[in-house]
């Protein structure tokens, strides 16, 4: 709350909590007045607010050590004995020194400093619960901004991360509405249908159906590797019907993570530009592999391909390679990286996240 803000943003803070202070002692004040009226005694609004003010101002004066306490010793941790006791101990030191300090302002406003044993005294009998009323009042407060600004955050991430899967979708759209796609595809069956390859020309418009209809209608954020798989290959048939002897694909997908989640359409972006930069620029044609492997706590994927590679000194990466790294860094943080690297046999993009197997329910919501 106050560490992470700028200096403009905790002076305005402190200005608001003196301001709450001052209006609490006037309140106060105003009370003792009206009580004095009703009871027909001489009031001083010098003195009443000499009384009440300095307190209240105190109070104030000591969030931030509060703040600071309920920062370090979370409530909400799994095991929050040690942060109750911590609390607790803070909460005593936290009435100590507002009763010491407000102690020495009276024996030195009464001009009487021998008798601050007694001042003491009067204010931990008569205060000891209220400030741990308070205390504890701004430890609620503290938690529930923090949990306010938590939420708030985890808001804007989620809409983020939505953006950023409507973006893949659009662009995995705008990739297979790509007029040079359609058209060589479409020239593709044209030719089929002329050979008489029914079923092939049958296939080819359903994949393409499909594969327009799951980028429209949409996808969860995270699907299991294997039915990202599933839905590469669609992208993959397509192609190999436009190169039908100059495009070959491998795959290594061990079993033990094939059910790992992934975000959805992160693969076809990558697959894509296999194709297009990769395997139609040499003559011959190519392969592409795509590789699955469990790095411990980690998942990593690649999409290598055996054309030219990633020109030398390219200093802009293309939109699906970027908007790829954008939703990864969204969904997973620091805990993910994307490499792109040349070998010997072509160009190889390589995809690090954290491994979290998919549960039967978000199988279902995948094959609904």
């Amino acid at each position: 709350m106050f560490t992470t803000a700028t200096r403009s943003q905790r002076v305005a803070v402190y200005s608001v909590l003196v301001a709450c202070a001052v209006l609490i002692g006037l309140i106060e004040t105003t009370q003792n007045y009206l009580r004095a009226e009703l009871q027909s005694r001489a009031f001083s609004w010098r003195i009443g607010l000499v009384d009440a003010l300095p307190s209240w101002i105190l109070l104030a004066a000591l969030v931030p050590a509060v703040v600071a306490v309920s920062r370090r010793a979370r409530l909400d941790r799994p095991r929050p004995g040690i942060a109750i006791a911590t609390h607790m101990g803070a909460a005593l030191l936290f009435a100590l020194i507002h009763e010491s300090v407000m102690a020495v302002f009276m024996s030195w406003r009464w001009d009487d400093t021998g008798r601050f044993g007694l001042y003491l005294w009067k204010m931990a009998t008569g205060y000891l619960a209220l400030d741990f009323v308070v205390y504890w009042g701004i430890v609620g407060g503290y938690y529930a901004l923090d949990y306010a600004r938590e939420l708030r955050r985890r808001e804007v991430t989620a809409s983020q991360l939505q953006a950023s899967l409507s973006e893949a979708r659009l662009q995995a759209l705008r990739a297979q509405l790509n007029p040079h796609f359609l058209f060589n595809t479409l020239n593709a069956i044209s030719v089929l249908a002329m050979k008489g390859d029914s079923a092939r020309v049958t296939r080819t418009l359903t994949l393409l159906s499909e594969l327009l209809r799951l980028t429209i209608d949409g996808l969860p954020q995270e699907v299991p590797l294997a039915q990202e798989i599933e839905l590469t290959d669609r992208y993959l048939e397509i192609q190999r019907i436009r190169f039908p002897d100059r495009l070959a694909v491998e795959r290594d997908i061990p079993i033990d993570v094939q059910d790992a989640l992934v975000p959805s359409l992160v693969l076809q972006p990558l697959v894509e530009n296999a194709v297009l930069h990769g395997v139609s620029r040499t003559v011959d044609g190519g392969c592409i592999t795509l590789r699955a492997r469990r790095r411990g706590t980690d998942l990593e994927l690649q999409v290598c391909d055996t054309g030219p590679g990633f020109a030398r000194g390219a200093t802009r990466e293309g939109i699906g390679l970027s908007n790829t790294r954008a939703r990864l860094e969204q969904l997973y943080g620091t805990s993910q990286r994307v490499t792109c690297e040349n070998r010997d046999a072509g160009a190889c993009v390589s995809i690090v996240l954290p491994f979290r197997a998919a549960t039967t329910a978000e199988e279902a919501v995948w094959a609904g």
